[in-house]
């Protein structure tokens, strides 16, 4: 079983009274073939701790996998693990909470001015009070058979999947909307 951080009251150790040198970054996911899979531009790295990788989405770049270019639509706090496997990205509408995009994918690392990850699939979707879903289950399932997941990471991928449903439906750990929110308002005016 993959272990969880223990997040408490904390935000695992984002101090928001702390003014980090803010940089800006790409974020590159690449799928298990070692394929690029979506890059992002004009991403802020607000904050880097022990266990995450605190980012600030406004007005991004996004290149799809068909080599559409778009441009994020709505300011984003992202949030991606070092150490466990999902990354996520909120949302805020009029100073509310709109939406939660969770990715199942590996520990996240920084190389040459960008974070990297494999992306799996899996996601989990919660949008405003409803309950969190989960989605691309068959897209998974799919990917396990052409790539060749082994069962040990078939088995990181869905544990982590429910593990991360559970979470974000209770709005606890790293997955506080109100720390979350505290931190989108911090920086939506700087950059």
């Amino acid at each position: 079983m993959v272990n969880a951080p223990d997040c408490g009251s904390g935000m695992c150790g984002f101090d928001s009274h702390r003014s980090p040198q803010i940089i800006m970054i790409e974020i590159h996911a690449y799928k298990h073939n070692a394929k690029l899979y979506r890059l992002w531009k004009k991403v802020f790295l607000i904050s880097e701790k022990k266990d995450y990788f605190f980012l600030y989405f406004k007005k991004s770049l996004v290149l799809g996998e068909g080599g559409k270019w778009w441009i994020t639509q709505n300011d984003m706090i992202g949030v991606y693990s070092k150490t466990d496997w999902f990354n996520f990205a909120v949302t805020f509408k009029n100073d509310l909470f709109d939406r939660i995009y969770c990715n199942i994918a590996s520990p996240s690392i920084f190389e040459d001015g960008a974070i990297k990850y494999i992306d799996y699939d899996l996601d989990v979707k919660k949008i405003g009070t409803k309950k969190p879903v989960l989605l691309d289950y068959n897209e998974m399932i799919s990917h396990a058979r052409i790539f060749g997941y082994s069962e040990k990471l078939v088995e990181i991928i869905t544990q982590k999947s429910q593990w991360c449903l559970s979470q974000i439906d209770k709005e606890t750990g790293i997955f506080q909307i109100p720390a979350l929110k505290i931190i989108m308002e911090k920086y939506k005016n700087k950059n």
